[in-house]
């Protein structure tokens, strides 16, 4: 799976939160495009997670959306699986959930990070 981000910065905290957590320690990778002409170096553009099947999907899903929910409102990311299906995420949209919108939000990003998780009408 890959999160997309307009803003490397943020990506780069991600990549550090998400790296701390035991369970992720080895399966966050940093995907950077080579330097434009302009630029002094690579640009952080994603990050790729590699989970093991029946990994740690449900604990991926949870610390997106705590990272989220800390950040400033204009943090946007986009979180693709491995079958393309794509989930868009803002922090002020996290941010102003319910618990109820949070367990949707933390089940629908669950079915986007593990294509087995899904109910039978979703496949």
């Amino acid at each position: 799976m890959f999160i997309l981000g307009d803003d490397p910065e943020e990506l780069r905290d991600l990549d550090e939160y998400l790296s701390d957590t035991d369970e992720l320690r080895g399966c966050v990778h940093p995907q950077s495009r080579p330097p434009g002409p302009e630029a002094m170096g690579p640009t952080l553009e994603a990050l790729q997670i590699v989970l093991a099947p029946g990994g740690a999907a449900a604990v991926t899903a949870s610390m997106i959306i705590a990272w989220l929910r800390s950040r400033r409102a204009s943090v946007r990311i986009s979180v693709r699986g491995e079958d393309g299906k794509t989930v868009d995420l803002d922090a002020r949209g996290v941010s102003s959930l319910d618990s109820e919108g949070l367990q949707e939000l933390t089940t629908t990003l669950l079915h986007t990070l593990d294509p087995e998780q899904r109910p039978p009408l979703d496949r």
